[in-house]
């Protein structure tokens, strides 16, 4: 999920994250910011930061697609036609032979 403003960027070099080499210097950020500094500043067991992987979601609705909506937390409200889900599969990634870490949650 990216704000709309982001999509030339990821047709043009694919999804990125900070800090990749073609991470784009105009990117419109939707997420959480105490939630991003979060994630780009816990470390993995593999020496990688979690804010280096881009997060995918396996369901139609995500949690926080209810706070960009609401504007909860801090999040500044994005107007549902300016969200754009990007979809793939696992077995793309697998085919890609991306590195990625799986984390189950509940709830």
């Amino acid at each position: 999920m990216t704000h709309i403003n982001n999509v030339r960027h990821i047709l043009e070099h694919g999804i990125t994250h900070r800090n990749s080499v073609h991470a784009n210097p105009n990117y419109t950020p939707i997420g959480d910011p105490a939630l991003i500094s979060t994630r780009n500043d816990f470390k993995l067991d593999n020496g990688r930061f979690l804010g280096e992987y881009i997060l995918f979601y396996f369901g139609p609705r995500m949690p926080i697609l209810y706070v960009i909506q609401r504007g909860f937390n801090g999040v500044r409200v994005i107007p549902p036609q300016d969200i754009v889900y990007c979809v793939s599969s696992l077995a793309k990634v697998l085919q890609a032979k991306l590195d990625f870490i799986f984390n189950v949650s509940s709830g």
